[in-house]
């Protein structure tokens, strides 16, 4: 798994993609600027998972589990983003991602609100080729800048060099 500096970095590239394209692009590739400050916010994520050491983590695969709920989580003192959490992201993905940051709320804060949120707007305009407009496009923007200043804020808090 990348390190916390990895997706640090990852998260401001695909940033500076999604404002780029918002501002020398405007209008043109709506669809691409929800979808960069997704991934921009997943790399916030991710870099924030990589310093924890208390989340609420994938336990084994239960089939009574809800359905809106693909994997239960159970609480693990000690674990942060490990190989064995990868290899269940890679094969759950952005579901998975979304259960930890429901379950974890209280650790990723608006991070994982607008992780959620921007995971939501990107999936309707990629999978659903529903139209984006411009104002769901400045949206997205305003949304990722409020969760960088709260991924900083965190970050200062812990004491983490940025």
């Amino acid at each position: 798994m990348p390190s916390f500096d990895k997706h640090k970095a990852q998260a401001q590239h695909n940033e500076n993609l999604a404002n780029h394209l918002n501002t020398s692009q405007k209008g043109l590739f709506n669809d691409w600027v929800v979808t960069a400050c997704f991934y921009s916010s997943v790399h916030l994520v991710e870099a924030m998972t990589s310093k924890s050491k208390h989340l609420m983590v994938p336990a084994n695969n239960d089939s009574r589990y809800p359905k809106d709920r693909p994997v239960p989580l159970v609480k693990r003192s000690g674990v942060s983003h490990t190989s064995d959490l990868e290899n269940l992201f890679n094969k759950r993905g952005h579901e998975l991602r979304d259960c930890v940051l429901r379950d974890n709320s209280w650790f990723f804060d608006l991070v994982g609100i607008t992780c959620s949120y921007l995971r939501k707007e990107s999936q309707t305009a990629r999978y659903e080729c529903q139209e984006i407009t411009q104002d769901d496009a400045d949206k997205a923007i305003v949304k990722l800048f409020d969760a960088r200043k709260c991924f900083n804020g965190w970050a200062l808090k812990n004491k983490i060099d940025l």
